[in-house]
């Protein structure tokens, strides 16, 4: 009976230790560390954290090349080229279409007309940029350029297309002329800005997420991840906002190809010496 016994509890531990093996190696595996939220995108390194210098800013003023972020079938895209001037809005609404002007500093105007020609109307006296539709309204961005791209803009909600002819509400102005806008998979609306970076909600009004410095930049695409990260394309650079302790960590990045950049040919090019 000893015997028996003692041959008995070391099977016992024999598999209690295998399936003590198994166990270890199946919590290994499931609680395997997470990708490195800061490391850059593949194809792509951090130039810098934080502020340009005043050296990066005058070689880059000059560039052609932009960069661009967007999201297809809910995958982050990034690329670049040059830089794509919109054209003018011209879209249908309310049984007509609304028709928006950008003429700079000249001004601009948003009109609607009916799909028969029987009414027009002027909806605002605005430089017209960008239309987004939301589940939640439709905006309307619009802005005149001042120095280096800065000026200043507003954000407008247009009426439901049921209204005709169609009216405009003032929403809030922001600093900056508006240069690209997402809607974000959280349900609002994220914009870009040569001075800020600002959220609408679907309560409509107004939030300031970050100010930044983009002057001479050009902003031009940006988008939010269900992470929270924000990408934003711009001359020479894609901008990466992490979210960090109540704000936001921003990095500089640049392409994998291009280690450096230097003045050239009223360019900043890419190159593998020493600018």
């Amino acid at each position: 009976m000893t015997i028996s016994i003692t041959a008995a509890f070391a099977r016992h531990l024999k598999l209690t230790g295998a399936a003590a093996m198994l166990v270890c190696l199946f919590i290994g595996h499931s609680t395997a560390p997470a990708a490195d939220p800061l490391a850059p995108p593949d194809g792509w390194w951090v130039y810098k954290t934080g502020e340009l210098s005043d050296a990066d800013r005058e070689c880059v003023a000059h560039a052609w090349v932009n960069r661009f972020a967007q999201v297809s079938n809910g995958t982050l895209q990034l690329n670049s080229g040059p830089a794509i001037l919109p054209g003018p809005l011209n879209v249908p609404y309310a049984g007509g279409r609304l028709a928006g002007v950008n003429l700079g500093e000249w001004g601009g105007k948003l009109e609607w007309a009916a799909s028969n020609g029987s009414t027009r109307a002027t909806i605002l006296a605005e430089n017209v940029l960008s239309l987004v539709h939301a589940p939640f309204g439709n905006f309307l961005l619009t802005g005149s350029p001042g120095w280096l791209g800065d000026g200043d803009g507003a954000i407008w909600r247009l009426s439901d297309e049921s209204v005709i002819p169609p009216t405009a509400t003032h929403i809030a102005n922001v600093q900056g002329m508006p240069g690209a806008s997402f809607l974000s998979p959280h349900g609002s609306i994220v914009i870009v800005t040569p001075a800020q970076l600002v959220r609408v909600p679907s309560s409509g009004s107004m939030q300031t997420i970050l100010s930044v410095d983009f002057r001479g930049l050009f902003p031009s695409s940006i988008v939010e991840m269900p992470d929270g990260v924000i990408y934003i394309g711009m001359r020479h650079f894609l901008v990466r906002l992490v979210p960090a302790a109540g704000s936001y960590r921003l990095d500089w990045l640049l392409p994998a190809d291009c280690p450096r950049f230097k003045p050239a040919d009223h360019d900043c090019v890419c190159s593998a010496s020493e600018p």
